[in-house]
């Protein structure tokens, strides 16, 4: 049983040419090697794009097709840190709302997720 599962196929970008769009959809350049991909994105591998290309998701506000295509579909950033934050003292008195987790994040550390989570 185990034998016969071989996970997601891993994608390779050797002797491929790689399609750059914006997240509206729209051919911005096509990069032919590594050197080139690593170059544009400034990244010293190009691991990052591979998971990408694989899930279907973006990097760097980018997304990417092994084919060319003369519009991609539009890609929606999920965003899931769109929630008010409350905040608290130890004795239950309301401090302030921070209008997102990012801002809670950046104002009191990350341990704010951790917490948000029940961690």
């Amino acid at each position: 049983m185990l034998e016969e599962y071989n996970g997601k196929p891993k994608i390779s970008l050797k002797n491929k040419i790689l399609y750059v769009y914006n997240l509206s959809g729209d051919f911005i350049t096509e990069l032919s090697n590594g050197k080139e991909i690593k170059n544009f994105f400034e990244i010293k591998t190009t691991n990052q794009i591979t998971v990408a290309l694989r899930k279907g998701t973006n990097y760097k506000n980018y997304q990417f097709s092994l084919e060319k295509v003369e519009k991609m579909n539009p890609l929606k950033i999920k965003t899931h840190y769109k929630r008010a934050v409350l905040v608290y003292d130890i004795n239950s008195n309301f401090i302030e709302e921070l209008p997102t987790i990012d801002s809670a994040v950046k104002k009191y550390s990350r341990g704010v997720q951790k917490v948000l989570k029940g961690v």
